[in-house]
């Protein structure tokens, strides 16, 4: 069996698939974190202009999400989840 090939694109965090695999992922940072050491973003938080989101469909359901947002006086901030499974993407992150 030939495994299926996401498809990457660049999408609005604010499509409604979207907006409930980034909930379900801020819920599970929460469990796994103190709040005030947890500095997630919102779907409206990511669809500003500074923030590119990153969506893997597989047959047209979305897989998983990453996203790059920019500061205008640091490094950018990246992220990256799946629905099972939320992962850090870069060691840059995880120092800070």
């Amino acid at each position: 069996m030939i495994a299926p090939v996401p498809a990457i694109a660049v999408e609005t965090s604010l499509s409604a698939d979207m907006g409930e695999m980034i909930a379900e992922l801020n819920d599970l940072l929460l469990t796994l974190s103190p709040p005030e050491a947890c500095y997630h973003m919102t779907a409206e938080e990511m669809s500003g202009e500074a923030t590119t989101v990153f969506v893997a469909r597989i047959d047209g359901k979305a897989a998983a999400c990453g996203a790059l947002h920019r500061h205008a006086d640091a490094l950018p901030r990246s992220s990256a989840c799946t629905p099972d499974r939320p992962i850090r993407a870069s060691a840059w992150e995880a120092a800070f």
